[in-house]
């Protein structure tokens, strides 16, 4: 995994030497609000506040940066994120990327870096991610979503990620609505299940539960939106 993380490091400073050398244009951004909560347990919920902004650098090439603050009621955390992204399209159809990030808080704290991409055929659009850890507390994450326009102003989105923290593994389905009520602006609800399986020294423990979310989203630039879809451990928990 080692050689993930150079390149990536590599293409994010080659980007970024690009963007000083040269005129980019901004193609792509969002902002997004959005709230959720453990349907068993109001006091479980969560804020964020994400927003992404995607450069053209050069042809077929672009760099994306993100940043973000979730707000976890019950612990009373707060966590801050930024990412970087490098991403080749050898399409209009299709993105490969690789990114590098960092979350913040006082009991959350992880670098990450990974391999990530978007296909889009016909009224589907496909993203995949595979995400690893800078220090031994985080293993790894997957994830997979596929969004099928199912009328002009309606999407549909259907997304499972899992990641793996040290002893813990957590896993999260997801089926969210999103309607784009003006042009640049839509709005979304969503609902989940979450699950966890921890096993360490002899202890086991493991537990689910439902969720719901809902949120609007403010999109920007000729694309109508960033790249890449925000990505983190703090990005998938819907209420501490």
């Amino acid at each position: 995994m080692q050689i993930i993380k150079v390149a990536c490091l590599a293409l994010a400073g080659t980007s970024m030497l690009v963007v000083s050398a040269q005129a980019a244009e901004i193609t792509g951004g969002e902002l997004v609000f959005s709230t959720s909560k453990m349907s068993d347990d109001t006091d479980l919920r969560a804020l964020s506040l994400e927003g992404a902004v995607t450069v053209d650098v050069a042809s077929g090439f672009s760099v994306q940066g993100d940043l973000a603050h979730y707000k976890f009621a019950e612990i009373d955390e707060n966590v801050t994120a930024m990412r970087l992204h490098g991403i080749y399209s050898p399409s209009e159809a299709a993105d490969i990327g690789l990114f590098y990030g960092r979350e913040d808080g006082d009991g959350i704290n992880f670098d990450t870096y990974g391999l990530e991409g978007t296909y889009t055929t016909g009224a589907l659009t496909f993203e995949g991610y595979a995400m690893f850890g800078e220090d031994d507390e985080f293993n790894n994450g997957y994830g997979l979503s596929a969004t099928y326009q199912a009328a002009r102003s309606f999407d549909i989105e259907v997304a499972y990620d899992t990641v793996d923290i040290d002893h813990l593994e957590l896993d999260r389905w997801s089926v969210k609505g999103i309607y784009g009520a003006t042009e640049g602006v839509s709005v979304f609800a969503e609902v989940g299940s979450g699950s966890y399986d921890f096993d360490y020294a002899g202890i086991e423990d493991n537990d689910s539960s439902s969720f719901i979310g809902a949120g609007i989203q403010l999109n920007m630039g000729r694309k109508g939106g960033a790249a890449m879809s925000q990505r983190g451990l703090s990005q998938l928990m819907p209420g501490l």
